[in-house]
Formats: C-alpha cells, structure tokens, sequence
C-alpha cells in the first residue's frame, strides 16, 4: 500500500524527470508524481481548481468534540487517502440537491438550515477522506482487484467505499459506483499522503429506516404504506432515523470511554494481549415486521373468541415513552356479543377495574342493538362536511366511543364507512404510563349465559400528545 517501497518510488520518479527535462525545457507541473514537499493541505491550497474543497475543510470540524477543523488534520503527519472533489464537482453536486428541492440554488447561501448546510458540509468532506491511522494510504494499485469491492479502511463518515471497474476500459476507476478519479490527475503523492482527483463528489446514500419510511409517505406508494404511517403516528420516526450512537461517540472521543481496558483489573476473562478493546462506534440496526398493504384486508375478521363464563387476560406490549395513553378497546358488534367487566394495570395478581361492564352488541347498526344502542352510541354517518364529522367523532368521544379507523376492510373501504357502522371503539380509561412496566388488561363475563361472546380483535394505545392535539387533531386512520 502507501507505505511500500518509498525509496524505489523516489529513484524512478528522479529518473522520468531528468528523462524529461533532458527533452524539454519545461516540465507540466499537474503531472501526477511529485515531490514530496506538501501536506495534503498545502498541494490542494495551491491548485484552484480545489478551492471550494478547501474552504469546506477549514469549515468542518474533525468531530463534533474536536475544535480542530479537517483542514488542520490535512497539514499534519499522518497517512490519508483523499478523493478531492473539484470545485465543478461540488456546483454539480449542489444542482443534484436542488434537484432534491433540498435548496432553491445552487450554492452556499440558498441554505436556509444551518443544520441541513454543516450536515451536507461533513457530507462532502468527511465521505472524501481515509485517515490510514500510523502506516496506510491507498494508491490505485492498492484498490481490490474485484469489481465493485470495499476499501478495507472506512472513511472518515464511518463508511467503506467500493470501488467498480468499466470493462475493456483499465484506466477507468469509480469510486462508490459512480463517481470516476481523474484518470490524468490520480495518485498524487504527498508528505502525509495521496491524491485522487474527482470528477464528482463522493456522497454514498445513507439512508435510515426512518427515512425509507418518510419516503413511502410522502410518495403515497409502496406495499408498507399503513405500516409507516402506524409508525408515524405513534412517535418512532425519530428513534428509526438513528444510525449510530452519538452519546457512545461523544464518550469515546472524550476518552470518558478508553479505547481498550486491562481485561485482568476489569474481572474480565482473559483475552488476547491482555486487553479488552471497545468498538469505535456502536451503530444501530432495526428490523421491522411489516404486514404488507394488501394483507390487511384479509386479516380482517380473524379475531379471537371466548364463549360463555370467561376471564382472559392479555399481556401488552410496553409504551414508548412516559406518559398518558387511552386505552381503546375496537369491536365487531354483533347480536352474538356479550358483557365484559374490563380491568387494567400493571399488578397482574390485583387488577383494577376500569369503567362501567362493556356491553359488545352497542354500535351505529339498529339492526343489531336497536336504537337506543345506536342513541348511546351517538353514531352517525359520515356527511363529507369535515366540521360536522367532527362535531360528531367529539360527541362519541364524549360517550365513550369512536368510530372505526379509516382503515381497509377486505381491501375496499374504511371501516368509519356507512357499511361498516357495526365496528366501534370503545374508549376505555386514559391512565399514566412507563415504559419501564408491563401491563394487562382483563376481560371477565358479567352474563349469566353459556353462548355470549368475548370478541378480541384490537386494543389500541394512544398518546395524549395525538388524541389531545390542539393544534393537529388525531387523523381519523
């Protein structure tokens, strides 16, 4: 790699130069071998050509802990590895993001975000550079020989570029798929490193989880539509967007969290060297299971169900975060249902009751709970006028109850339709929550029968900040 055969690179490099000059009067100073009498720094400060890479080195810091700016890491000893982006390849880049409409122009000042502007700053400059610590920088020889493999060394963002080669074209080199070294002005060589010119700057897609989800939204298409937007509405964005520790980042950079440890003197077993080392970063990773759009319809319906003198109890999954939620209770009605005394908390051997016994056949179908049902209900249908749907989502709430979400129902229409009155929720205690508990609900029978039905289908739990928005009221899906 960068540090092979120094001595040898040096002899043949004074050979081709007094090859030349002995022809030449003039030697063609952007020829790619050079002395080794500048830093990183101070070759790209004298070329013009990389004036806007530079400036944005003197703006980026090394780290969020560090007042040392890349720019002063570039003119120290070291052995790194640049893709150094032309200032024509920065513009191109900046027309990309107002392509995105990230920005209205293309330039620095059309940034209206100082985040979003220091966030596409590091974007640039640390994806450009491989810091190769006490003894490695990488010529071109040294890339990996198959096409589209990594450099073994991450840059400084944390990530390892590929490198992807053209068929029947063996001076055409990409780095991160797409972007081509200057095939005239590559392996420059200096004190503390090497050179490659890029025609484009290097920016991998990091894209989270988070990110992938908001995509689907805002394109209104996808297989997981209903699942990102569950995921919105109950406060995940945020937490799925994290890629890496920043609090675990900030330890180690502090050295609060030392880079290795004595394995002995930390009762630990033993280990190689004798030293228990700590990763530098510690990166997330999440898995959803996502039940695909067309799915859900056919889900519909498969409820579970208890006959007779029953008491079920259901363990339920823990909340996000502190905080007061409303516990819904979602039914299918039918003249078939029974009475259940509802209980919830977190003692599993001392439940308390909750509310008044839910009678299961109450909904807005008449034809199943006759009208008085439909009365205690208050449900009405839907009459395209927002104001006057929500007046009456209010008085249902009033009375304990909510229409069924704007969900599909066999892959047709949503459940607060005319066709589906007989769907309700029941609105069944608002209580302070921790995440740090685990809670049940119970359902017991009230009835004196053998044939009335316990219907389980969908128990909800919603935040106070959606149910009790004031200034964005919950969406009816």
């Amino acid at each position: 790699m960068g540090y092979r055969n120094g001595m040898c690179r040096i002899v043949l490099t004074l050979f081709g130069l007094l090859a030349i000059i002995a022809c030449k009067e003039t030697v063609d100073t952007s020829a790619r071998y050079v002395f080794n009498t500048n830093t990183v720094l101070s070759y790209l400060e004298k070329h013009e050509e990389y004036s806007e890479y530079v400036d944005l080195m003197n703006k980026v810091k090394v780290s969020e802990m560090s007042e040392s700016s890349v720019a002063q890491l570039m003119s120290a000893r070291g052995h790194y590895t640049v893709f150094a982006p032309t200032n024509e390849a920065i513009h191109n880049y900046l027309l990309e993001l107002v392509d995105e409409e990230l920005i209205a122009t293309p330039s620095w000042e059309a940034f209206t975000d100082s985040a979003k502007l220091d966030s596409i700053r590091r974007i640039i400059i640390c994806n450009s550079i491989i810091d190769g610590g006490d003894e490695v920088f990488y010529e071109t020889s040294d890339f990996p020989v198959a096409d589209n493999s990594e450099i073994s060394i991450s840059n400084m963002n944390g990530r390892k570029l590929t490198v992807h080669y053209v068929e029947d074209e063996p001076d055409s080199i990409y780095i991160d798929g797409d972007c081509p070294i200057n095939q005239r002005n590559r392996d420059i060589y200096v004190l503390n490193g090497i050179i490659h010119q890029m025609e484009k700057v290097v920016a991998p897609t990091i894209i989270s989880l988070g990110g992938k989800l908001r995509e689907v939204i805002d394109k209104q298409e996808g297989p997981y539509l209903v699942t990102a937007r569950c995921i919105l509405s109950c406060g995940y964005m945020d937490t799925l967007d994290a890629v890496r520790d920043e609090g675990y980042e900030r330890l180690r950079q502090t050295g609060v969290l030392p880079s290795r440890i004595n394995a002995t003197s930390a009762g630990l077993a033993s280990v190689s060297e004798g030293y228990a080392y700590a990763p530098e970063h510690r990166k997330y990773g999440f898995t959803i299971f996502a039940e695909p759009d067309e799915r859900r319809g056919s889900n519909q319906g498969d409820e579970l169900k208890g006959v007779g003198r029953y008491e079920v109890v259901l363990k339920l999954p823990p909340v996000p975060r502190r905080g007061v939620y409303e516990l819904r209770y979602r039914v299918l009605a039918t003249t078939a249902r029974g009475v259940a005394q509802l209980y919830f908390g977190d003692n599993l051997n001392n439940l308390p009751v909750v509310g008044i016994p839910v009678d299961l056949v109450l909904c807005g179908d008449a034809s199943r709970c006759g009208e008085s049902g439909v009365r205690r209900c208050a449900w009405e249908p839907d009459s395209g006028d927002d104001d006057y749907d929500a007046e009456i989502d209010k008085r249902m709430r009033n009375n304990g109850f909510m229409k069924g979400e704007l969900g599909l129902w066999n892959g047709t229409t949503g459940c607060r339709s005319d066709g589906y009155k007989h769907i309700i929720r029941h609105l069944v205690t608002r209580q302070l929550m921790d995440p740090d508990k685990t809670y049940y609900i119970k359902f017991k029978s009230v009835l004196d029968s053998d044939r009335k039905e316990l219907y389980l289908d969908t128990i909800e739990l919603c935040p106070k900040e959606v149910y009790d928005n004031p200034e964005t009221p919950e969406d009816i899906w």
